[in-house]
């Protein structure tokens, strides 16, 4: 819970509150918290009824006055699905802290910022985009596309 306290206060503290209570809920942020949520940024969710997203974080897709639209992937078919949560069980992820995927979105801004590439090759690195980490086979298809217009 030490480590959760430094990158997630948030979580930390709604698990607290529950628990005890003498710990007084956060003030409010100087930035409203839909704010912190962009487009294609990483999060992690917080939905402690959803066992099969609790926890697990997801891209954002769109982001609404009270809700946001997540990607995620759906462990059992490997397929890429969306949810909708409140903007509070969201919390922004620095993506310094995924190097992995950090690497994932660097490839796919060089590719789009060659601007010659044909239809379907943007839509494979628009789903590509949706990840938090790719599988064998979608590497492939990013590397097949590297390759094809030679950057390594």
């Amino acid at each position: 819970m030490a480590n959760d306290a430094r990158s997630r206060p948030a979580q930390v503290a709604k698990t607290l509150q529950g628990q005890c209570r003498s710990v007084k809920p956060e003030k409010q942020p100087a930035i409203a918290h839909h704010l912190t949520l962009k487009i294609g940024s990483l999060v992690e969710v917080y939905a402690p009824d959803r066992e099969d997203v609790n926890g697990r974080l997801g891209r954002i897709q769109s982001v609404g006055e009270k809700t946001a639209t997540v990607w995620m992937r759906h462990i059992p078919t490997v397929t890429m699905q969306s949810y909708t949560f409140k903007h509070s069980a969201l919390t922004a992820v620095p993506l310094d802290n995924q190097p992995g995927l950090q690497e994932i979105c660097d490839r796919t801004d060089r590719l789009h910022k060659l601007g010659n590439l044909d239809p379907f090759e943007v839509e494979i690195l628009n789903l590509l985009e949706r990840t938090t980490a790719l599988t064998p086979t979608e590497l492939q298809y990013l590397e097949l596309i590297e390759n094809k217009h030679k950057l390594d």
